[in-house]
């Protein structure tokens, strides 16, 4: 069977989750705090939930927009989701 970033769990039925283990920003923290899914931040977001999988495992890079959805829908700012540079 392959693997992916993101599969539909069979211990879950709630949507998503990611197998990969290295984050490179507060995505999936922050997920887990507010207890979101990839599947709900996707809904929130109008983004891919495989997308965002990418993007909380740094194999993607937001673009502007993305990062401003990402933040108001996990409730804080771009900044602190990806860091300032």
């Amino acid at each position: 069977m392959a693997t992916y970033c993101c599969s539909v769990s069979p211990t879950r039925n709630d949507g998503l989750r990611c197998s990969a283990v290295v984050s490179k920003n507060r995505i999936r923290e922050l997920m887990e705090r507010r207890g979101i899914s990839y599947r709900d931040l996707a809904f929130m977001t109008n983004l891919d939930a495989g997308h965002l999988c990418r993007l909380a495992h740094g194999k993607s890079k937001p673009g502007y927009e993305s990062a401003v959805s990402i933040a108001r829908a996990l409730g804080t700012s771009p900044e602190r989701v990806f860091g300032a540079k």
